[in-house]
Protein backbone atom coordinates (compact mmCIF):
# COMPACT_ATOMS: atom_id res chain seq x y z
CA UNK A 1 0.00 0.00 0.00
CA UNK A 2 2.87 2.75 0.67
CA UNK A 3 4.40 1.57 -2.57
CA UNK A 4 1.66 1.84 -4.59
CA UNK A 5 0.49 5.47 -3.07
CA UNK A 6 4.10 7.26 -2.83
CA UNK A 7 3.94 8.37 -6.25
CA UNK A 8 0.91 10.33 -5.27
CA UNK A 9 2.33 11.79 -1.94
CA UNK A 10 4.30 15.01 -2.58
CA UNK A 11 7.65 14.94 -1.07
CA UNK A 12 6.84 17.86 2.14
CA UNK A 13 4.09 15.59 3.13
CA UNK A 14 6.04 12.47 3.12
CA UNK A 15 8.67 14.27 5.66
CA UNK A 16 6.03 15.45 7.42
CA UNK A 17 5.17 11.96 8.02
CA UNK A 18 8.00 10.18 8.61
CA UNK A 19 9.07 13.61 11.19
CA UNK A 20 5.44 12.39 13.09
CA UNK A 21 6.29 8.48 13.11
CA UNK A 22 9.29 8.88 15.22
CA UNK A 23 7.43 11.37 17.58
CA UNK A 24 4.53 9.10 18.25
CA UNK A 25 4.55 7.14 21.88
CA UNK A 26 2.62 3.47 21.73
CA UNK A 27 3.48 3.42 25.27
CA UNK A 28 0.96 5.79 26.27
CA UNK A 29 -3.08 5.89 25.29
CA UNK A 30 -6.13 7.78 26.21
CA UNK A 31 -9.25 6.63 27.91
CA UNK A 32 -12.78 8.12 28.17
CA UNK A 33 -15.70 7.01 29.85
CA UNK A 34 -19.43 7.65 29.54
CA UNK A 35 -18.86 10.89 27.82
CA UNK A 36 -22.20 13.33 28.47
CA UNK A 37 -20.33 15.92 26.29
CA UNK A 38 -19.28 14.29 23.22
CA UNK A 39 -17.29 17.73 21.75
CA UNK A 40 -15.53 17.19 25.16
CA UNK A 41 -14.02 14.06 24.41
CA UNK A 42 -13.25 14.66 20.84
CA UNK A 43 -11.44 17.73 21.70
CA UNK A 44 -8.97 15.39 23.83
CA UNK A 45 -8.72 13.62 20.75
CA UNK A 46 -6.97 16.70 18.99
CA UNK A 47 -4.60 17.20 22.20
CA UNK A 48 -3.48 13.55 21.95
CA UNK A 49 -2.62 13.89 18.31
CA UNK A 50 -0.90 16.76 19.01
CA UNK A 51 1.02 14.93 22.22
CA UNK A 52 2.33 11.98 19.78
CA UNK A 53 -0.78 9.95 21.34
CA UNK A 54 -2.19 7.93 18.48
CA UNK A 55 -4.76 5.71 19.56
CA UNK A 56 -8.02 6.99 21.65
CA UNK A 57 -10.63 4.83 23.72
CA UNK A 58 -14.51 6.40 24.12
CA UNK A 59 -16.40 3.71 26.35
CA UNK A 60 -20.33 4.31 25.52
CA UNK A 61 -20.70 7.92 24.50
CA UNK A 62 -24.30 9.26 25.09
CA UNK A 63 -24.03 10.95 21.57
CA UNK A 64 -23.70 10.33 17.82
CA UNK A 65 -20.75 11.68 17.18
CA UNK A 66 -20.81 11.89 13.24
CA UNK A 67 -21.78 14.92 12.86
CA UNK A 68 -19.29 16.40 15.35
CA UNK A 69 -15.63 14.24 15.11
CA UNK A 70 -14.28 16.05 11.92
CA UNK A 71 -14.98 19.91 13.01
CA UNK A 72 -14.30 19.15 17.22
CA UNK A 73 -10.78 17.75 16.32
CA UNK A 74 -9.70 19.70 13.15
CA UNK A 75 -8.73 16.82 11.00
CA UNK A 76 -6.99 15.19 14.40
CA UNK A 77 -8.71 11.86 14.04
CA UNK A 78 -7.20 11.16 10.48
CA UNK A 79 -3.76 11.34 12.48
CA UNK A 80 -5.35 9.22 15.25
CA UNK A 81 -7.25 5.29 15.84
CA UNK A 82 -10.39 6.63 17.89
CA UNK A 83 -11.94 3.12 19.43
CA UNK A 84 -15.27 3.10 20.54
CA UNK A 85 -16.51 0.86 23.13
CA UNK A 86 -20.28 -0.44 23.70
CA UNK A 87 -19.56 -1.39 27.55
CA UNK A 88 -16.57 -0.55 29.39
CA UNK A 89 -15.91 -4.82 30.07
CA UNK A 90 -14.75 -4.98 26.62
CA UNK A 91 -12.71 -1.78 26.42
CA UNK A 92 -11.38 -3.23 29.87
CA UNK A 93 -10.47 -6.38 28.29
CA UNK A 94 -8.64 -4.95 25.10
CA UNK A 95 -6.38 -2.77 27.27
CA UNK A 96 -5.53 -6.02 29.57
CA UNK A 97 -4.52 -8.04 26.36
CA UNK A 98 -2.00 -5.46 25.46
CA UNK A 99 -0.69 -5.07 29.45
CA UNK A 100 -1.79 -1.43 29.75
CA UNK A 101 -1.44 -0.45 33.12
CA UNK A 102 -4.98 1.30 34.11
CA UNK A 103 -4.77 4.68 35.68
CA UNK A 104 -7.95 6.43 36.61
CA UNK A 105 -8.22 10.35 37.05
CA UNK A 106 -10.44 11.60 40.37
CA UNK A 107 -10.44 14.76 42.25
CA UNK A 108 -9.61 12.88 45.54
CA UNK A 109 -6.39 14.29 46.08
CA UNK A 110 -5.64 11.49 48.64
CA UNK A 111 -4.59 9.58 45.49
CA UNK A 112 -1.43 9.36 43.81
CA UNK A 113 -0.40 12.71 42.30
CA UNK A 114 -0.15 13.00 38.57
CA UNK A 115 3.56 13.52 38.30
CA UNK A 116 3.75 10.02 40.30
CA UNK A 117 2.10 7.94 37.71
CA UNK A 118 4.44 5.56 36.61
CA UNK A 119 5.45 5.37 33.26
CA UNK A 120 7.77 2.19 33.30
CA UNK A 121 5.37 0.12 31.42
CA UNK A 122 3.00 1.17 28.98
CA UNK A 123 0.14 3.08 30.40
CA UNK A 124 -3.88 3.72 29.79
CA UNK A 125 -5.47 7.01 31.15
CA UNK A 126 -8.77 7.43 31.93
CA UNK A 127 -10.46 10.11 32.43
CA UNK A 128 -14.80 10.08 33.66
CA UNK A 129 -17.57 11.64 32.93
CA UNK A 130 -18.05 15.69 32.95
CA UNK A 131 -20.80 15.75 36.13
CA UNK A 132 -20.13 12.32 38.04
CA UNK A 133 -16.29 11.41 36.90
CA UNK A 134 -15.35 7.93 36.62
CA UNK A 135 -18.25 4.98 37.50
CA UNK A 136 -18.17 2.60 40.53
CA UNK A 137 -17.24 -0.19 38.39
CA UNK A 138 -14.13 1.60 36.25
CA UNK A 139 -12.44 2.59 39.65
CA UNK A 140 -12.90 -0.76 40.74
CA UNK A 141 -10.97 -1.94 37.69
CA UNK A 142 -8.21 1.04 37.87
CA UNK A 143 -4.63 -0.38 38.84
CA UNK A 144 -4.53 3.33 40.37
CA UNK A 145 -5.82 6.36 40.83
CA UNK A 146 -4.65 9.59 40.19
CA UNK A 147 -5.57 13.33 40.44
CA UNK A 148 -4.33 16.21 39.44
CA UNK A 149 -3.06 18.91 41.52
CA UNK A 150 -5.52 21.94 41.50
CA UNK A 151 -4.79 24.89 44.50
CA UNK A 152 -7.55 27.47 43.26
CA UNK A 153 -11.15 27.07 44.20
CA UNK A 154 -11.65 25.27 41.52
CA UNK A 155 -12.49 21.62 42.57
CA UNK A 156 -12.47 19.92 39.28
CA UNK A 157 -11.28 20.54 35.94
CA UNK A 158 -13.05 19.98 32.05
CA UNK A 159 -12.39 16.63 30.71
CA UNK A 160 -11.01 17.88 27.80
CA UNK A 161 -8.59 19.66 29.91
CA UNK A 162 -7.84 17.11 32.20
CA UNK A 163 -6.93 14.93 29.42
CA UNK A 164 -4.88 17.11 28.13
CA UNK A 165 -3.07 17.88 31.40
CA UNK A 166 -2.25 14.46 31.93
CA UNK A 167 -1.04 13.53 28.46
CA UNK A 168 1.50 16.35 28.40
CA UNK A 169 3.06 15.10 32.35
CA UNK A 170 3.12 11.58 31.03
CA UNK A 171 4.48 11.77 27.70
CA UNK A 172 6.93 14.45 28.52
CA UNK A 173 8.61 11.92 31.47
CA UNK A 174 8.11 8.95 29.16
CA UNK A 175 10.41 10.86 26.37
CA UNK A 176 12.61 11.65 28.96
CA UNK A 177 12.95 8.06 30.60
CA UNK A 178 13.60 6.50 26.95
CA UNK A 179 15.76 9.73 25.98
CA UNK A 180 13.50 9.14 22.72
CA UNK A 181 10.43 10.77 21.12
CA UNK A 182 8.87 7.77 19.83
CA UNK A 183 8.59 4.13 21.16
CA UNK A 184 6.60 2.68 18.16
CA UNK A 185 8.31 -0.26 16.51
CA UNK A 186 9.23 -0.38 12.77
CA UNK A 187 5.92 -2.46 12.09
CA UNK A 188 3.66 -0.08 13.98
CA UNK A 189 4.92 2.67 12.17
CA UNK A 190 4.76 1.04 8.89
CA UNK A 191 1.02 0.24 9.45
CA UNK A 192 0.64 4.01 10.89
CA UNK A 193 2.70 5.05 7.51
CA UNK A 194 -0.01 3.18 5.06
CA UNK A 195 -2.81 4.53 6.77
CA UNK A 196 -1.52 8.17 6.74
CA UNK A 197 -0.59 8.27 3.08
CA UNK A 198 -4.26 6.73 2.49
CA UNK A 199 -5.46 10.40 4.56
CA UNK A 200 -3.11 11.81 2.41
CA UNK A 201 -4.46 11.39 -1.16
CA UNK A 202 -8.41 11.76 -2.57
CA UNK A 203 -10.76 9.04 -1.59
CA UNK A 204 -11.53 8.11 -5.74
CA UNK A 205 -7.77 7.03 -5.82
CA UNK A 206 -8.18 4.75 -2.96
CA UNK A 207 -11.37 3.45 -4.30
CA UNK A 208 -9.53 2.77 -7.81
CA UNK A 209 -6.31 1.38 -6.81
CA UNK A 210 -7.78 -0.72 -3.81
CA UNK A 211 -11.20 -1.35 -4.79
CA UNK A 212 -11.84 -4.20 -2.01
CA UNK A 213 -10.77 -1.66 1.21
Amino acid sequence: MIEALAPFVNEKRKKRIEKILLNRLGSIQLAIELPSNINNALAAVRSSEAFGISKIHIITPKNDTAFSIQSVTRGAFRWTEIIFHTTFKKFYRQIKAENYLLAGGVTDHTHTSLCQLPIENPLCILIGNERRGLSAAAKAECDLLYHIPIVGMSESLNLSVSAAISLYETSKRKRISIQCLGDLSLEARRKLKASYYMNSVNERLINTLFPKI
